[in-house]
């Protein structure tokens, strides 16, 4: 499958701008972002290009003083891409993440991951809170629902950190296609892999994970909550959309036990 290439210019580059945008092209359904040189650069497959998402971009170009072109690239091109671009990274003291492409690194959780084009890398500010907050959490015998799995990362970390269960649920097949190998590649069996948009009904969970982003997840309380999980692990948005998510999370009558910033993106842990 070919993908389209989005190159953003910016008039004032700096990385509020940097973060503002590329949260917007996330929400239009850009599969990742990358910025170098003063610019930005956003992938997307071929059949997303529409007549909606230019206009969408030429709002967005007019509200945030940046101008951009595009132009198709190939899969293949991507992945070389990936690996020349794709550095192991550190989560914490006792937790790392490599492609298999690197050699094994000596941490009492290595955790294996080849991208591809799903987002999950670790890399990734949202990824890393995330990851880093499952290590605060006793998993033990608990059932997992990783909610727009992508790469199949916080299912596998969870995995590893003793979960009993885990259900990895994605709308994309590529993401599906690469969580199902990501997942054989470490050694993971107790993940059930389903291609879907919306929360599987009549499943119970323990704890939600959801990285994606807050509009998505704004509308997948109410699901989320039918599942009777208890808590809720929560990315994919900035700091500036923490005001709307804690009116929610009142209204719906949960706590916030835990929310982190990293520059400018935030997670929220949450409990019934």
């Amino acid at each position: 499958m070919n993908y389209f290439k989005f190159s953003l210019a910016l008039n004032n580059f700096n990385e509020q701008s940097v973060e503002i945008i590329t949260a917007f092209l996330f929400q239009l359904g850009f599969e990742s972002c990358e910025e170098s040189n003063n610019n930005i650069y956003a992938y997307t497959k071929k059949v997303n290009l529409t007549g909606d998402l230019i206009n969408e971009m030429e709002t967005l170009s007019k509200n945030h003083n940046f101008k951009f072109t595009f132009n198709e690239i190939f899969t293949e091109n991507w992945n070389k891409k990936w690996e020349s671009n794709f550095e192991p990274i550190q989560i914490n003291r006792d937790c790392v993440i490599r492609a298999s492409f690197h050699k094994q690194i000596n941490f009492k959780y290595e955790i294996i991951i080849d991208p591809k084009m799903s987002f999950g890398t670790g890399h990734h500010e949202t990824t890393f809170l995330v990851c880093n907050e499952l290590f605060g959490i006793n998993l033990e015998n608990k059932n997992v629902l990783d909610y727009g799995c992508g790469t199949g990362i916080l299912s596998i970390l969870s995995s590893k950190l003793n979960a009993k269960s885990i259900t990895a649920i994605d709308y994309d097949n590529k993401c599906i296609d690469n969580t199902f190998e990501n997942l054989k590649k470490n050694n993971i069996d107790n993940v059930e892999l389903i291609k879907d948009d919306k929360v599987p009904k009549n499943k119970k969970f323990d704890l939600i994970i959801s990285n994606i982003n807050r509009n998505v997840i704004l509308e997948s309380f109410e699901a989320f909550i039918e599942t009777e999980a208890k808590e809720f692990i929560l990315s994919g948005f900035l700091e500036t959309d923490f005001k709307i998510l804690l009116n929610k999370i009142k209204d719906l009558k949960f706590q916030l036990v835990n929310k982190k910033n990293k520059n400018g993106w935030l997670m929220l842990r949450i409990k019934k």
